[in-house]
């Protein structure tokens, strides 16, 4: 009976160990599963960054020939579409930030390309507006976490209302300070527009620290339009 009782423990502590042992490995080899499509997904960013870069570079090329040209039309056609690109971005942004499979420092990396992207957009905004005089106004938003920022989940709700009001009358930028020291473009706008605390916007150049109301949004940008539009009637 002791005996019995030895050899059924014994077989349970190899089962236990077999099963162990399984998980393990399952475990193992799910990982580098992830790894891999970890890496892939980052070597296929980085290639789509760099294509996207030079595609850049070759769209300033064509934008000087068509100013000098006087095309405005072609000028704010590709300006719509990088608007939509951009959103595409955004898109991508937002669901990566869900992926549970990327660590903070791929987020951080994805975060500042698309950082890049906004500021690429933002430039090809102000020259269209300049030379075209597009009837557009711009915000760039400056956030935090919320330990820093308590106040910025109500700022990004009213920019997301304004835009939505707004449309394409209003382009809204956003910049994340807490990757503003991996990324020194977000600290240059910060500086320019001596950024002290969170949130901050600048309406089209000028600078609003903390909370800046619907109404206050909605009163500056209404008198930078030189369009009646109907979204502003009752400012």
């Amino acid at each position: 009976m002791v005996n019995e009782r030895r050899k059924m423990q014994k077989r349970r502590y190899i089962a236990a160990f077999a099963i162990t042992a399984l998980i393990f490995t399952l475990g193992f080899f799910a990982g580098l599963v992830i790894d891999a499509k970890r890496a892939e997904f980052l070597m296929n960013a980085y290639n789509e960054q760099r294509i996207e870069y030079g595609s850049l570079q070759l769209q300033y090329q064509l934008i000087e020939e068509i100013t000098r040209d006087g095309d405005c039309e072609a000028l704010t056609r590709t300006f719509e579409q990088n608007i939509n690109n951009l959103e595409n971005a955004r898109i991508r942004l937002e669901t990566y930030q869900q992926d549970a499979t990327l660590n903070e420092a791929e987020f951080n990396m994805l975060a500042r390309e698309y950082t890049h992207a906004q500021i690429r957009y933002y430039l090809l905004a102000q020259r269209t507006q300049e030379l075209c005089g597009e009837d557009i106004a711009t915000i760039l938003y400056f956030y935090s976490d919320s330990a820093n920022c308590p106040a910025c989940e109500d700022q990004a709700f009213i920019l997301t209302y304004l835009k939505r009001l707004m449309g394409d009358r209003l382009l809204v930028f956003s910049f994340n300070s807490l990757i503003a020291d991996e990324e020194p473009t977000i600290r240059l706008l910060m500086n320019r527009h001596e950024v002290q605390q969170f949130p901050t916007i600048v309406i089209n150049q000028e600078p609003f620290e903390g909370l800046t109301t619907r109404d206050t949004t909605m009163s500056e940008l209404c008198g930078w339009f030189q369009e009646e539009h109907s979204f502003c009637a009752d400012q």
